[in-house]
């Protein structure tokens, strides 16, 4: 089992429209998340915003939580928004840009997907809905490319066969 790196949490219960907002500013000062860009910052504070309305308007209570995870070695911010309402009925319809069954813009749900690197959403057992959302922080780990069996001279390598070569220009 791959070993973590230290792991920072942040819990904000919501049961008002002044702890969405004191959440709202709490997480653009979070300590594991100050070396952010102010871009990366806002998308989470925006994201947070986003789901704790949501949480408010359709649950009346929930809470929010903001975790800094190292999985594989690579940095992310997980956001998980729980709460125990009546759940989304139609997850799929929900995920549909304009679809709002509030009268509002519908653009929320799909909006929190296009920021985020992965978003899922689900009814569990005990009720309520649970959205999980992860953003990656920093590049891609880059996979090791394979050696060339031609040397720079274009002879090949004693023992390895070139299979297939391509020479491609742009016109």
């Amino acid at each position: 089992m791959e070993q973590e790196l230290s792991t920072q949490q942040a819990r904000y219960p919501l049961r008002h429209d002044i702890d969405l907002h004191l959440t709202v500013m709490a997480v653009r000062r979070l300590p594991f998340i100050a070396d952010l860009s102010e871009v990366d910052r806002t998308m989470l504070s925006t994201v947070v915003s986003e789901l704790g309305s949501n949480i408010l308007k359709y649950a009346e209570r929930g809470e929010i939580t903001l975790t800094l995870h190292h999985p594989r070695g690579r940095p992310c911010i997980d956001i998980i928004a729980r709460d125990q309402g009546p759940g989304i009925p139609d997850i799929h319809q929900a995920m549909q840009e304009h679809y709002s069954t509030s009268g509002t813009l519908g653009l929320g749900l799909p909006g929190v997907q296009r920021m985020m690197s992965e978003l899922t959403i689900s009814t569990p057992p005990e009720g309520g809905t649970l959205v999980q959302a992860r953003k990656w922080l920093g590049a891609a780990p880059v996979e090791p490319r394979p050696v060339s069996p031609l040397s720079c001279t274009g002879q090949l390598h004693a023992g390895l066969g070139l299979a297939w070569a391509s020479e491609n220009r742009p016109c």
